[in-house]
């Protein structure tokens, strides 16, 4: 959660006296690492979000100064998605980009931020994040037998650089084996895909959104794409 106005982002030192759960900051902003840290907020950061095209979320400072930072997605957006594969390796590029620095957020560190870090921001290290005896059963196996995975040297390289959500071969939660070989036994896949399909090809019908979802020719053969100036949805041209 950050409360945030088209003025600039702000966050009151005095939230963390007024709610009971965790204090999450997202997005970005110009709060201070000690305004973090005292409030006992988490920082979940979103590299592939709009918002990492104007600024950038000081993940390694905040890292270095004690603040329990995750990763997240900025969901299916037409530019970004749900892999968290994909967001291990942006976020790694984006941050050793701007240090012009390869050791800014080593692999195991990254992976961290999707996994123990992740659960510390949720404050239930105590039962997920690791596989730890009395923890539970939270496992993903990855299918590493294929030509961008090869050869099996360098785990941590191959699964935070070149990875994906594709390559994830069984999923067990709390012990329950609910994907294996890539089969979902306790759900109806295709089912569950017509299902968004027609649910959003309803949605941008009843909004009059629909030619939202062509490809301009306007995405070829020139290094900018033409767009119309921003307007809220609803209002009219």
């Amino acid at each position: 959660m950050w409360p945030e106005d088209r003025s600039g982002p702000a966050l009151r030192a005095d939230l963390k006296d007024r709610l009971r759960l965790p204090l999450f900051a997202a997005r970005r902003g110009s709060l201070s690492s000690t305004t973090l840290k005292e409030s006992g907020a988490s920082v979940i950061h979103n590299p592939s979000a709009i918002m990492s095209i104007s600024g950038r979320c000081p993940v390694p400072e905040l890292i270095e100064a004690g603040v329990t930072v995750c990763l997240g997605s900025d969901a299916g957006a037409p530019d970004r998605g749900f892999d968290m594969f994909r967001h291990m390796a942006q976020a790694m590029h984006y941050h050793r980009r701007h240090f012009r620095d390869p050791a800014v957020l080593p692999e195991g560190k990254t992976l961290e931020l999707c996994t123990i870090d992740a659960a510390r921001a949720l404050s239930l290290e105590a039962e997920i994040g690791s596989i730890e005896a009395g923890k539970k059963a939270d496992i993903i196996l990855l299918d590493g037998r294929k030509p961008h995975l090869w050869p099996p040297v360098m785990a941590l390289n191959r699964i935070t650089h070149f990875a994906s959500s594709a390559d994830v071969d069984t999923v067990i939660v709390d012990g329950r084996i609910l994907m294996e070989s890539r089969e979902p036994s306790h759900m109806d896949l295709d089912a569950i895909l017509d299902d968004a399909q027609n649910q959003a090809d309803r949605v941008f019908s009843d909004t009059g959104h629909a030619q939202a979802r062509q490809e301009s020719d306007a995405i070829w053969k020139r290094a900018r794409r033409q767009v119309r100036p921003y307007r809220p949805s609803g209002t009219q041209d």
